[in-house]
């Protein structure tokens, strides 16, 4: 039993390094400008979702449809930095979200197609693209009135919560 109970203590120390190391990051990225923040958090955006697509399966024919899924991450940030609120607001939930099925009706794979593209677009949506972009658009466009600061990127801490 002592041998699974040290296991477990590993990975736990294992688990709250690695939180702290998010948390620094996250720290350092929201204390410098506008630019800094939103791409420091896009890429953490990125990550979040590479490590839900490791954790669901997917078929061969997905990878290229994938390829979008990936690239229509930068897009998004490229909206939230730009504050354009009506493009920001629009890309992922409509354009992505009509855009991806569409690709993957005219590779021609159908076996499985709804199981393919719900996991997909779940994930897009709730593991990190959507929510982070949210977060992030609303932290860089905020105009905090106590702090002083001039993106207002430190309210992105208010908003982790």
């Amino acid at each position: 039993m002592g041998f699974y109970r040290d296991k477990w203590i590993m990975f736990k120390l294992k688990y709250y390094k690695t939180w702290w190391i998010i948390v620094g990051v996250f720290a350092v990225a929201v204390l410098f400008n506008r630019t800094v923040s939103v791409v420091v958090l896009g890429f953490v955006s990125f990550l979040a979702f590479k490590e839900y697509l490791s954790l669901v399966p997917t078929r061969r024919a997905d990878h290229r449809v994938l390829f979008w899924a990936y690239l229509a991450i930068p897009i998004q940030f490229y909206w939230v930095w730009m504050a354009w609120y009506g493009m920001f607001i629009l890309f992922i939930p409509v354009f992505v979200f009509l855009f991806l099925p569409m690709r993957m009706i005219l590779i021609g794979e159908t076996q499985g197609f709804l199981r393919a593209i719900g996991t997909l677009q779940w994930g897009f949506d709730d593991n990190g693209v959507w929510l982070e972009s949210c977060r992030v658009y609303v932290g860089i466009t905020c105009r905090s009135q106590s702090s002083g600061w001039r993106d207002g990127a430190t309210d992105l801490f208010s908003l982790s919560h």
